[in-house]
């Protein structure tokens, strides 16, 4: 394995812990799999005024050297939309000379620093107004962590809105995140994608001036107590942030056109719906017959553990699905479209159901054998073990990162 004798400056957009979404569990594993090997990273996390934070956990749990707390204002999308319209709207908390002057503060004159943004708001905080950086910052080598294409989110996003003047409100947005991200691509040394889906649709995106790298999400494998215990009813898993675009839209189709005709067809079948995040939206559904809601669970292991299957109804987004790779990593197979599963390798035939249509869904549902779910799971599991180990990712992450800063 490579190592680098520089010291990681890993800057994430929000507090990592407890890693109870995607986004954090992407960040806890990779951070954690740098640290096991005795690499040397900081850790800055920003956060909004008030929020709280554990310094102390969060140096047991990940292992940082030394952990810094950035504090920005909490979003203000009118007073933001008004006073800076060329940023991005979700950007502008994390944009201001302020947030920039602590993270400065927290490198000072150090020369021996690589800088990670892990997502595009955390670059947001440095490279929204690259001129007004002071000459160290500016001149350390940068990495951006991509989780996915963001514009694709807002462009698809104003796609789907049947109100004229909120679908222009999102094209326009996805035009300023485009041009944002493109130009972070371009200022950093590497552009590390989740994918090799996801660096050719950066390519395709923004052509090909700027290095990428492909650099799996990782994810803990020791599940054993969770693969070797399988349930003998048909219980099936929901599990990812509740107010995300692709997920919420997703369960709400399901919910609103397979559910009652699948239950009501097979009366035997429980979904179970966990997640973080605003789930108002869900109130309408919690009545219908089967399911059961978990809300935000310290520990997904149990979760998991009481099903035979994940639900993955996701319709759009890039990047990789970071719970399909969970459900893997327990043996459990994903009910999915082949966007919920993009970038992972699985196998409709062997370690995964795929449901595209309605009909699909109703289909695999009413079919779905306890016995056949544990034959894919296990399928699943054998496929993403050597590819997404998190201590062989964090490996990767570091060769790519050496080869993109000495060329």
């Amino acid at each position: 394995m490579t190592k680098t004798k520089r010291k990681i400056f890993w800057i994430t957009q929000k507090w990592p812990l407890p890693a109870d979404d995607g986004a954090r569990r992407a960040t806890y594993h990779l951070v954690k799999g740098l640290t096991a090997q005795g690499i040397d990273l900081e850790l800055c996390a920003i956060v909004p005024e008030g929020e709280k934070t554990d310094v102390a956990e969060a140096q047991r749990a990940l292992g940082p050297s030394k952990v810094h707390v950035v504090t920005r204002q909490p979003a203000r999308h009118l007073s933001n939309l008004l006073l800076h319209p060329t940023i991005p709207l979700t950007f502008a908390p994390f944009a201001p000379l302020a947030v920039t002057r602590q993270i400065e503060a927290a490198i000072g004159d150090r020369k021996d620093l690589v800088v990670v943004f892990d997502g595009l708001h955390a670059a947001a905080s440095v490279l929204t107004r690259p001129e007004a950086l002071g000459a160290n910052l500016r001149s350390l080598p940068k990495v951006y962590r991509a989780h996915n294409v963001e514009k694709n989110l807002w462009v698809l996003g104003a796609r789907q809105k049947k109100n004229p003047l909120a679908s222009a409100f999102l094209r326009y947005q996805a035009l300023l995140v485009g041009a944002f991200e493109k130009r972070v691509c371009e200022l950093t040394k590497l552009t590390a994608t989740v994918s090799d889906i996801d660096s050719e649709n950066f390519r395709l995106s923004y052509g090909g001036g700027f290095t990428t790298a492909n650099t799996p999400i990782g994810i803990d494998l020791d599940t054993r107590a969770a693969r070797e215990s399988f349930p003998r009813e048909r219980k099936i898993l929901f599990i990812g942030r509740l107010d995300w675009p692709p997920n919420r839209d997703g369960l709400k189709w399901f919910l609103e056109n397979v559910w009652p005709e699948a239950v009501a067809a097979a009366p035997d079948l429980k979904l179970a719906i966990a997640g973080a995040g605003d789930g108002e939206w869900l109130k309408p559904f919690l009545g219908l017959p089967g399911i059961t809601f978990l809300g935000r669970v310290a520990e997904v292991a149990p979760a998991y553990q009481d099903s035979i299957a994940s639900l993955v109804p996701v319709f759009f987004g890039s990047g990789t699905r970071v719970k399909a790779i969970e459900a893997s990593s327990f043996a459990r197979p994903c009910i999915s479209t082949a966007i919920g599963i993009e970038g992972i390798g699985l196998d409709p035939a062997t370690n995964y159901y795929n449901a595209e249509t309605k009909e699909d869904w109703l289909r695999v549902l009413k079919n779905l054998s306890i016995d056949d779910a544990r034959k894919r799971g296990s399928s699943a599991f054998t496929l993403i073990q050597e590819k997404f180990d998190p201590i062989r990712v964090a490996g990767r992450l570091l060769e790519n990162l050496e080869k993109a800063i000495q060329s």
